[in-house]
């Protein structure tokens, strides 16, 4: 999904469009630091979505992510009381293009957290002259018709979603594969000390 930057509050096309909400922004969103609040927060998020594995590693690996790449943005919007609300990460180091990556938010957060974090993203990627918004892929249409569709976000490219069954001899590569590498695992650990440091010096 994307979005053409200027941006223009555009209602998508077709009976998607007519029914997408309008947007609720007012809360005030500032770019922060990871820390150990934004850290529980999408914890919480994860258990309360109840996410698969792969997608809660993402979750927990955001404070390197945002530390090794300068060109990413944690916005952040919290309450009247200053908890936190809500969080979204954006990748805005390619040259024209802004990539929402992902948001979560807190279980007592209003509706107008996760627009006022959107509005905030656009904003930023407007003031760094970006040209488009990726807006994740179109996946869920239930989570889309609900967030994304109401900042009119369109299909850049046709998704085609595919699914296999991994056979007898593809599970017996497996297990191959993973007994190798723990051989491969035991061996490097148990090796001298010497040839452990001329490994790690290069020669």
């Amino acid at each position: 999904l994307c979005g053409r930057l200027p941006f223009k509050e555009e209602r998508p096309r077709g009976l998607g469009g007519l029914l997408a909400a309008k947007p609720k922004t007012g809360m005030p969103v500032k770019i922060e630091k990871w820390t150990a609040e934004h850290a529980k927060i999408a914890k919480d998020f994860t258990r309360m979505r109840n996410l698969s594995a792969g997608s809660q590693q993402m979750f927990e690996g955001l404070a390197d992510y945002l530390e090794a790449n300068p060109g990413t943005r944690l916005l952040a919007t919290r309450n009247e009381n200053g908890q936190l609300m809500g969080c979204l990460v954006g990748d805005f180091t390619s040259r024209e293009t802004a990539f929402y990556m992902l948001a979560f938010n807190a279980a007592t957060a209003p509706s107008a957290a996760s627009d006022s974090l959107m509005r905030a993203f656009i904003d930023q990627a407007e003031k760094q002259g970006k040209k488009r918004l990726i807006l994740g892929l179109n996946v869920d249409r239930n989570l889309t018709q609900q967030y994304k569709d109401k900042w009119g976000a369109r299909e850049l490219f046709p998704l085609v979603q595919t699914t296999w069954e991994i056979n007898e001899s593809g599970k017996a590569q497996e297990r191959y594969f993973k007994k190798e590498m723990a051989n491969r695992a035991d061996k490097l650990r148990n090796e001298p000390l010497l040839f452990k440091l001329k490994r790690w010096i290069g020669l």
